[in-house]
């Protein structure tokens, strides 16, 4: 089985929303497959892609014997903006605390069933925060998740049209100045438009899938973000200090099938080589002639992946042992803390 070729939101699909612990609306949404569940599976996205640029992924999992669970991130798709004044701008906090809020959605929204295997599933920037969730939770008792697959993940930005000293020089200096939130509305088309060409590695026509993509854009016009700010360029490079330091690589002992594309343009390929190098229990494979967008291209590129995937996954689910039911309790709101 490869690609199911469904785009729209499958039969059952349902939006809600959480409170997260620092209070704000979380869009998420769940599915269940058409039998007996073999396993859950959690979906998030890359920046600027929402839940709805994965359905044919989810359907692919859903088809496959999983429920799905998927989770727009803070700041982004149909969660609560951190900047409500100008909701196309994108958030600017540490990385760390969309780990946190992965955290989050497991434990009190998805609580995987322990008897069945439970897969992380991400994307760029998404695969990124899973990697810091990895390295801050897997070592709890209550644990779920027998591995991850991570398509393109953000280990480093790829900056080749700017020097990469030059790239870091400009994003302090905006930061330092207040331009973190500078809204860049004249290079909004721009952003666009790069970004489907560097995403997609259209080697055939592929109407049906374009036009998919594209009513999804307009349907949900009103949810997109913009142009990244310095302020999350920002945040993104302490982030990315962390994430490839081989120390922190080295103690993630999740299972993780990590799928690179030869001619990714938006992110480091070398970074993304030398981090599987240090991951204990990681495999990579790099797909020839592809782009960025791995989970929405053409379909040589979704055969490639899903070839993967189902290997990688029928592995995990062979090797699976049942854990033991922890009562898992919900995570509540720190109390308000009062200056002495």
């Amino acid at each position: 089985m490869t690609t199911s070729k469904k785009y729209d939101a499958p039969a059952g699909w349902h939006f809600d929303s959480f409170r997260s612990e620092s209070g704000h609306l979380i869009r998420y949404g769940f599915v269940a497959p058409p039998g007996k569940s073999k396993g859950t599976v959690v979906v998030t996205g890359g920046y600027g892609r929402h839940i709805e640029y994965y359905y044919e992924m989810i359907n692919n999992w859903r088809d496959r014997g999983y429920s799905v669970y998927a989770m727009d991130w803070f700041g982004m798709g149909g969660s609560e903006r951190e900047n409500k004044a100008h909701p196309h701008r994108p958030p600017t906090g540490p990385f760390v605390q969309q780990a946190r809020l992965l955290h989050e959605f497991t434990q009190n929204i998805v609580r995987p069933d322990p008897q069945n295997p439970a897969f992380l599933v991400s994307h760029s920037m998404g695969a990124h925060n899973v990697l810091r969730y990895l390295r801050l939770y897997e070592r709890r008792t209550d644990f779920p998740y027998s591995g991850a697959i991570l398509a393109t993940p953000l280990i480093d930005i790829n900056t080749a049209m700017v020097p990469r000293r030059l790239f870091n020089r400009l994003v302090k200096t905006a930061n330092n100045i207040g331009w973190d939130e500078l809204p860049m509305p004249s290079a909004r088309k721009f952003y666009n438009d790069f970004i489907q060409a560097m995403m997609f590695g259209k080697d055939a026509a592929d109407p049906e899938r374009d036009s998919a993509h594209e009513r999804h854009r307009r349907e949900t016009h009103d949810i997109h973000i913009g142009y990244p700010t310095a302020g999350w360029f920002a945040a993104a490079l302490e982030s990315i200090r962390v994430v490839r330091h081989p120390a922190f690589l080295e103690q993630i002992q999740t299972p993780i099938l990590m799928i690179t594309a030869e001619k990714d343009s938006l992110v480091s390929v070398k970074a993304q080589e030398e981090a599987a190098l240090h991951l204990p229990h990681a495999a990579l494979i790099k797909l020839r002639g592809a782009k960025h967008g791995l989970w929405y291209d053409c379909d040589r590129v979704q055969a490639q992946v899903w070839n993967a995937v189902d290997t990688f996954a029928a592995g995990l689910c062979a090797r699976h042992a049942p854990r033991p039911h922890f009562a898992v309790p919900q995570i509540k709101p720190a109390p308000e803390m009062r200056p002495l």
